[in-house]
């Protein structure tokens, strides 16, 4: 590609998220997680959400939600908007990312497919600070423009950006927080907090492993290994 100074090939994985996503959630119901929906103003509001006795350990992973909800307010949690298109991926798979584009330091080019059927991702945007969930259309012609320059298969070699067979635009706000994603305990009146959050356009990639130390330190505190002084 004209342009590129330099690249590397590797062999990875893409998670199609709408099957994903379901998975985990009928795996919990396997083993024995009640969801209840909810609107919580404050942190303890949880306390009161329990219809089993007593509730001693919260795990908080509010996202985005941490920047205002009592009794968090994390003030260093901001959102990255995010904007991607999805279109139709029969012409085998693909995983593409640039370094940059030539259009600003808060866009970006990357492509990924989906297995079975899920579609293949055009990105991207990185707007830090950016509430808006709408779509902009003009970012989505830049998106889809880069895409098929990295790309022209995805168009079946016209390199037409109106031949792309788009399936969705789409937004999401990733909750960033400054200096990292919030992993730590923290005691309350009645009991702990296990703090899971603020891991910016990240959650996928690292959920295993936040979760695994998410699950530590509950078990250091259920275990009594560690007190509140």
């Amino acid at each position: 590609m004209p342009g590129i100074q330099s690249g590397t090939a590797f062999t990875s994985v893409c998670v199609n998220t709408a099957i994903y996503l379901p998975w985990l959630l009928s795996q919990c119901v396997k083993n024995g997680v009640v969801f209840k929906r909810a609107k919580l103003q404050d942190l303890t509001d949880a306390l009161a959400v329990g219809s089993h006795g007593r509730v001693d350990m919260i795990v908080n992973c509010t996202g985005l939600g941490a920047s205002t909800l009592g009794g968090v307010r994390d003030s260093t949690v901001v959102p990255a908007r995010g904007q991607i298109t999805l279109v139709r991926n029969e012409n085998g798979g693909r995983m593409v990312n640039l370094s940059g584009t030539d259009d600003g330091d808060d866009e970006a080019c990357y492509v990924m497919t989906r297995a079975v059927g899920g579609g293949t991702v055009l990105g991207g945007s990185y707007q830090k600070g950016d509430w808006n969930a709408e779509v902009d259309h003009e970012l989505a012609r830049r998106i889809m423009h880069r895409a098929v320059k990295a790309c022209p298969d995805l168009t079946r070699g016209s390199g037409k950006v109106e031949d792309l067979d788009v399936i969705r635009h789409g937004v999401g706000l990733r909750p960033v927080r400054e200096g990292g994603a919030r992993v730590e305990r923290e005691p309350m009146a009645n009991g702990w907090v296990v703090h899971n959050y603020g891991h910016g356009g990240a959650g996928y990639q690292s959920s295993y492993g936040c979760a695994q130390a998410a699950v530590r330190l509950v078990t250091e505190v259920t275990s009594a290994k560690v007190s509140k002084l």
